[in-house]
């Protein structure tokens, strides 16, 4: 083996390393969707697969609802930067169906990113919402901090997340990441893990998150999982690699 081939060999194998294919910081193009509804039969339930989720009666410009707005940010995954994942929006309307159910209980977000620094990957992460509708005439309302709205009557409704860690994984400098969302962001800039919405009003506050390594061990993905997504980066690594030692590895 000559010294060529040793220097051949070695730029190869630097070529491979995650590092080469995405240093840090990396940009994260955020979208969404709303998916997994419960219970599916709610009144009216219009936009799965999209950012905007409706229910309810009256069905119109003032339904109740969901929407989901993504953000791009630039964030180095393994420093535990808390960045703002989208914007959540809740419309919190008067609604009727009985006996149909008239608000959903649940729903699912798919956190969808564009991964890009170098090369271009595409991961999304799931997170549970629950929904809980007031009752309109509860008194006491049902929740702690929750009051009557003095303009509008009713309860605000509640909105929390059953899941904050991820069960998708992103592999990155040797590390199973998970996306952990810490909470939401209200405009006065406090930060919640339950969401209250005045009835008859919409409420806004972006969703912060964060790249961990450290998340509950009944989490941790299956061995199967891992290897099936660290599979296809090695395709990518491959690939790369082989362009840009092609001049290197002949003659």
């Amino acid at each position: 083996m000559t010294f060529r081939t040793i220097l051949c060999c070695i730029a190869a194998t630097a070529a491979l390393s995650p590092a080469w294919v995405l240093a840090v910081p990396i940009t994260l193009v955020g979208a969404g969707t709303w998916n997994n509804v419960t219970p599916p039969n709610t009144v009216n339930l219009t936009g799965l697969g999209t950012n905007v989720l409706t229910w309810g009666t009256p069905l119109d410009q003032n339904s109740s609802g969901y929407t989901f707005a993504g953000n791009t940010v630039t964030v180095d995954p393994l420093d535990g930067t808390v960045f703002t994942v989208g914007t959540f929006t809740h419309n919190n309307f008067r609604i009727s169906g009985s006996p149909t159910p008239a608000s959903i209980q649940g729903a699912t977000l798919l956190v969808d990113f564009n991964i890009s620094n170098g090369v271009s990957v595409d991961r999304a992460f799931t997170f549970n919402f629950l929904h809980n509708e007031t009752p309109n005439g509860a008194n006491p309302c049902p929740f702690p901090f929750s009051h009557p709205n003095p303009g509008g009557g009713g309860c605000e409704d509640v909105v929390s997340l059953e899941t904050v860690f991820s069960q998708e994984i992103l592999g990155f400098g040797g590390q199973a990441l998970k996306l952990e969302i810490i909470g939401f962001l209200t405009a006065g800039g406090t930060l919640v893990d339950q969401f209250l919405t005045a009835e008859n009003a919409s409420n806004s506050a972006s969703i912060q998150a964060r790249f961990t390594s450290s998340f509950p061990v009944a989490n941790v993905p299956t061995p199967t999982s891992i290897a099936l997504f660290g599979l296809g980066l090695s395709g990518l690594w491959l690939t790369a690699a082989r362009k840009k030692n092609h001049f290197l590895c002949t003659g």
